[in-house]
């Protein structure tokens, strides 16, 4: 694949849209960027790059640019069933259409390990980069966790170590895209808004493994139905973790983490010494043991990586004790099953903050798992009213809904009592009211810290 005086389209202009532009611009290309929105919205970003030479064309896309450009780079966010892409993706259009991972994986180079599901990404591929960068010092952690690939592409070197987190949006267009090591975490109801049916989603998922061979690793969650369904079909060497029996790969028995990746069985860990909360992270750990264990990193600083890793903001994160009160940020579980998790790691009584986009999803699992656990929910956002009436069909009626997402905050403070904990795990997207998660999760901290600033 050669860029140089090539015309190259960017369809759309978020933050990995802008990252493949300048690749592309770094590579000897003439780059053009289509948003659909209005240019107003991107005034700012427009004049931050002058120095580029990009062209731009907003609002309704225009048919002749299908003629006059020789690669579409598709952003993840932008669905891969618009017209226009159909369109390009025909045989008799002349245009090239990948993904934004897939222009990167062309142009970079290195080891690469990379880590997909639907929940633990990010805490998985945060640790995973951690423990790696023990040993190694080239090591880039990029993808979805917030730094696009193609920053870092051009500059990678053979020996170098790519971690990335890969959604299901940057592997439904890849091509030629081959980790050497691979990770499937698990597969719960996501997204379905864009891939409309679990088998779609699920087998976006498996792209991960598509171009893999019997030289690469394959890391699946043995206690996943779809891992189990479908581990037959990957060509990598498979190695299992779980956290309910003994497998060929990373289990827990008695409180102990094991491994007999290397061989016989080996006592890695205690459960009890893994430093962030939750079930959910033990999977998380077993899972980053396995693939920095096929990748040759030491078992000795495989434990030193994990005993020292705090979490990742926005997932589980403590924010502060205020008055016997403690408040958790769980704005990444932007689905139910991510919220789950954070309410299974609850140890105190639990005021919940939920709400947001709805994505199609089915809110009773989430709902059954309140228990005694959580004494108040307070919602927002546009699926307030859908979620209490599945709260109040399924028997839950400690209800309250707010009004704004401020508003929300201020009331699950004045409910909790000292001994409870405040816990912000939305089970839905954020994009009615933020741009992303992560916005949601830095108001969610401001107000707090403002509550305690006024006591």
């Amino acid at each position: 694949m050669v860029l140089k005086n090539k015309s190259v389209l960017i369809i759309g202009m978020g933050k990995s849209g802008i990252s493949s532009a300048k690749l592309c611009s770094r590579l000897g290309a003439d780059v053009t960027i289509y948003d659909s929105k209005a240019s107003n919205h991107f005034t700012e970003m427009i004049d931050a790059h002058t120095d580029y030479g990009f062209k731009y064309v907003f609002g309704e896309f225009e048919d002749r640019l299908l003629d006059i450009n020789q690669y579409m780079i598709l952003s993840p966010g932008v669905p891969t069933s618009l017209s226009f892409i159909e369109k390009a993706k025909r045989a008799d259009q002349k245009i090239k259409v990948i993904g934004e991972i897939e222009l990167a994986y062309c142009f970079g180079s290195g080891n690469i390990i990379g880590i997909t599901g639907t929940n633990g990404k990010t805490t998985t591929t945060t640790l995973v980069g951690e423990i790696v960068k023990l040993t190694q010092d080239n090591t880039y952690v990029v993808g979805n966790i917030g730094i696009p690939y193609t920053d870092i592409a051009d500059l990678t070197r053979d020996d170098d170590m790519i971690v990335i987190e890969l959604s299901s949006y940057q592997l439904e267009a890849v091509e030629t895209f081959r980790p050497k090591v691979s990770c499937i975490l698990n597969l719960t109801e996501d997204h379905l808004q864009r891939h409309i049916t679990m088998e779609n989603y699920g087998l976006t998922k498996l792209n991960i493994t598509k171009n893999q061979d019997e030289s690469d690793w394959c890391i699946l969650n043995n206690m996943d139905e779809f891992c189990r369904s479908y581990a037959s079909k990957i060509k990598a060497k498979v190695i299992w973790f779980s956290t309910k029996e003994k497998v060929q790969g990373v289990y827990v028995k008695g409180g102990l983490i094991l491994s007999n990746i290397k061989g016989k069985d080996q006592e890695v860990m205690k459960t009890s010494d893994i430093p962030v909360l939750g079930e959910h992270n033990v999977e998380n750990v077993l899972a980053a043991i396995a693939m920095c264990q096929v990748v040759d990193i030491p078992m000795s600083v495989i434990i030193a990586g994990i005993k020292a890793f705090k979490g990742v903001a926005h997932r589980n994160e403590f924010v502060v004790e205020i008055d016997g009160v403690r408040y958790y940020n769980d704005s990444k579980a932007t689905n139910p099953d991510a919220a789950i998790k954070a309410i299974e790691a609850m140890d105190r009584p639990t005021i919940l903050l939920a709400g947001g986009m709805d994505k199609d999803s089915d809110y009773t699992a989430w709902i059954k798992t309140f228990q005694e656990v959580i004494k108040t929910i307070v919602l927002y956002g546009e699926t307030a009213e859908m979620i209490a009436t599945a709260c109040r069909i399924n028997d839950f009626d400690r209800i309250l809904i707010a009004d704004g997402f401020e508003d929300a905050v201020i009331k699950a403070s004045k409910l909790a009592r000292p001994g409870y904990n405040v816990l912000l795990s939305p089970a839905c997207a954020s994009w009615d009211m933020f741009p992303n998660f992560e916005v949601r999760g830095d108001l969610f901290k401001e107000i707090v810290f403002g509550i305690k600033q006024k006591l």
